[in-house]
């Protein structure tokens, strides 16, 4: 009730605060530089995506709280989308249509990764991320990169729901994604 008073919003700030920890891995040069994701906006927004689609599938079916927190931190994810194409110098009649394109191609992303995760199969998963991330045909583009999101799936299943809603997150490592000892715990 004091915070309410004060404008503070903890779940608003403590998804800022994950979200800021996952753009933070999503940074990561090792994807870039040994995976092969091209180092360009588009490519950029790729491996973030993957993130904050794992986190959002934590965060779904849990509670009304978890729902509250996961549309929080979806809204940080576009509001950071929006700031970014308008640092770019996209003008403000074109940015509206730009944000719809971006939402229409995260959905994309979602409904594959989903189904292929729901299926349980990695070759279906390989080439979802190919396509999206790699822009290829082929499976074996994307293989390494949906091994890490399997690993990035997992690894959030098993990290308690408070502690994510708190901002406090870790990640596997993008080269050892099934290491369980190689975790980066981010508390940003």
């Amino acid at each position: 009730m004091i915070l309410s008073l004060f404008g503070k919003k903890p779940t608003l700030e403590n998804a800022r605060t994950l979200y800021a920890a996952t753009i933070e891995q999503a940074r990561i040069p090792y994807f870039y530089s040994d995976l092969g994701v091209p180092d360009t906006v588009e490519g950029r927004f790729e491996v973030l995506s993957l993130h904050i689609y794992a986190l959002l599938k934590r965060f779904k079916r849990q509670s009304a709280e978890a729902d509250a927190f996961a549309q929080a931190f979806f809204d940080v994810f576009f509001n950071n989308m929006d700031d970014s194409l308008r640092e770019m110098g996209v003008g403000d009649m074109t940015i509206g249509r730009k944000i719809r394109t971006m939402a229409e191609t995260f959905y994309g992303r979602v409904a594959a990764y989903e189904t292929a995760l729901d299926n349980d199969d990695e070759n279906q998963l390989a080439e979802a991320v190919a396509r999206n991330v790699f822009t290829s045909n082929e499976a074996a583009d994307g293989l390494q990169m949906a091994q890490y999101l399997t690993g990035l799936v997992r690894a959030f299943e098993e990290q308690p729901l408070d502690s994510l809603m708190a901002g406090t997150v870790s990640f596997p490592a993008p080269d050892q994604a099934f290491n369980d000892s190689a975790t980066r715990k981010t508390d940003v």
